[in-house]
């Protein structure tokens, strides 16, 4: 489940999430995020989740509507982050950022 390629509906809802609680110190659109995950998945070391998930956000958590949002939002962006990094693995020269 952790590494399907996301539903254009899935690619809205990262956007829509981004702009909801980004601010100026944030990742505020699917171009961004696709850089902030290549510098991840490129990186000599792993990231654990704790460290980069809020970095999306200008290195806070944002208030969560609910759970579930959160939740829908941290599986969509594994989930793409994984196919990045697939991608860059099996197909360097085909990767295009959103």
């Amino acid at each position: 489940m952790h590494d399907q390629p996301l539903a254009p509906a899935d690619f809205e809802f990262i956007d829509d999430t981004l702009l909801k609680y980004g601010d100026d110190h944030s990742v505020l659109n699917l171009a961004e995020l696709d850089g902030y995950f290549t510098a991840l998945v490129s990186s000599p070391a792993q990231v654990e989740v704790a460290e980069w998930f809020p970095g999306i956000f200008g290195g806070q958590n944002p208030d969560w509507e609910s759970p579930e949002e959160a939740g829908q939002f941290l599986e969509l962006c594994v989930r793409h982050m994984n196919a990045i990094a697939t991608q860059l693995a099996t197909d360097a020269q085909g990767f295009k950022a959103r």
